[in-house]
């Protein structure tokens, strides 16, 4: 197995671990704290709780697939590439065919896994979305001008200045 490949597994293991692991600490120190740490609901807690869970498994397979995979995997190939260059054909043995099986079904489940901590982070982020909507919506209230008691909207992009200052023209008054 070259070094790069080595290189680029190992971060991607440590990387894995670190992001789980705090996103399990993190979300059991938020739901053991009785202080309502987070202010998220229980749906945004269990997404990212379940998102760290399938991180810290997504590392272990992964350093799994590396250590005890990736070199039979390699072998069986370089066989293979081995016997097209003959020209021959290259027949499994019951023990090669088993391990190829093994070896599709492993990065099956691993990608099984990945598109499910995907759909979990989509969730995560739409729970997200939707309780910081329903906090903006329960806290806008419109703001009554003084002068003549009519309802102004107030914009909602941030960088457009307010029609007190400026006017109905394009600049500023001076």
């Amino acid at each position: 197995m070259p070094a790069s490949q080595i290189i680029v597994g190992a971060l991607l293991v440590l990387v894995l671990g670190w992001f789980g692991g705090n996103t399990i600490i993190r979300q059991i120190k938020a739901f053991t704290d009785g202080s309502n740490h987070f202010q998220l609901p229980i749906l945004v807690r269990l997404s990212r709780f379940y998102s760290g869970i399938i991180m810290l498994v997504l590392g272990g397979m992964l350093f799994w697939g590396l250590m005890f995979l990736e070199v039979p995997a390699q072998n069986l190939a370089d066989l293979r590439d081995l016997a097209d260059e003959r020209g021959t054909e290259f027949k499994f043995t019951p023990a090669q065919r088993s391990f190829a099986s093994t070896y599709a079904k492993f990065w099956l489940a691993f990608l099984a896994l990945l598109f499910s901590m995907v759909c979990s982070s989509s969730l995560d982020a739409i729970f997200t979305w939707n309780c910081q909507r329903k906090k903006n919506v329960k806290s806008w209230k419109p703001a009554v001008c003084e002068a003549n008691g009519e309802i102004q909207i107030p914009r909602s992009d941030n960088n457009s200045a307010s029609k007190e200052y400026w006017g109905d023209g394009l600049f500023p008054p001076n």
